[in-house]
């Protein structure tokens, strides 16, 4: 009973793991359940010799293929003939709807996830030779100004603005206060100027990240 009851717990465990992996996770159990489905089913169809009324029986790979097409199509179902071959074909339907609605819900809550991730401005910024601007304040309206005037000239221009303020509310901002921004772009972030990993977001140069890890890290041996 030890013994079982450690296993029953491993495997509990490692269950949770995956499942609180992600939504990639979640799509790969329920294509591993989709399998499983249409395997017995198949089985189960070849076993007892069953297949639309008036039609031979079906072999295993056909019966696989009959099988998926009533998970993913549940109205496949209403053409069947056979008590035996619809009982089958409705089965797998039923557990198609369960395993389709779960992946439509898994897919919905990713990419709301995905959003409000984007939302908060805690993405990667992937541009060079940008303008970052650090912390917020009442003169940042002027600051960007100028240095909108300043990029007339140039190609592409990128303005990145990393405070503690939310993502949105700095664009909006931002937005209200400053009319016309030419062809420079603004990028917003969340974070905290003072951490070296909020920092990275922004893609500062190399050297200023050095800089600041050896002056905290000489501070942290004193």
């Amino acid at each position: 009973m030890s013994k079982r009851g450690s296993l029953s717990a491993r495997l509990r465990y490692e269950f949770d793991k995956s499942m609180s992996a992600g939504p990639i996770a979640l799509i790969g159990w329920l294509a591993l359940i989709s399998l499983v489905v249409i395997i017995i089913a198949g089985v189960v169809i070849v076993g007892l010799q069953l297949g639309p009324e008036g039609q031979p029986p079906l072999d295993f790979l056909e019966a696989a293929w009959e099988s998926l097409m009533r998970s993913m199509d549940a109205g496949t179902v209403a053409g069947d003939t056979g008590w035996g071959f619809r009982a089958v074909g409705l089965l797998v339907t039923i557990a198609g709807i369960f395993i389709f609605s779960t992946l439509i819900g898994i897919l919905s809550s990713g990419i709301e996830g995905k959003l409000e991730e984007l939302r908060k401005g805690r993405s990667q910024v992937l541009e060079q030779d940008h303008t970052i601007i650090l912390n917020w304040s009442p003169s940042i309206f002027d600051v960007i100004s100028e240095l909108v005037v300043a990029n007339a000239s140039r190609k592409h221009p990128r303005i990145v603005v990393m405070s503690g303020l939310d993502k949105v509310e700095m664009e909006d901002q931002i937005a209200a206060k400053i009319a016309d921004l030419g062809n420079t772009r603004i990028i917003c972030r969340h974070g905290d100027t003072s951490d070296l990993y909020d920092l990275a977001l922004v893609s500062p140069p190399d050297r200023t990240l050095d800089h600041r890890a050896f002056a905290r890290a000489g501070r942290g041996r004193r």
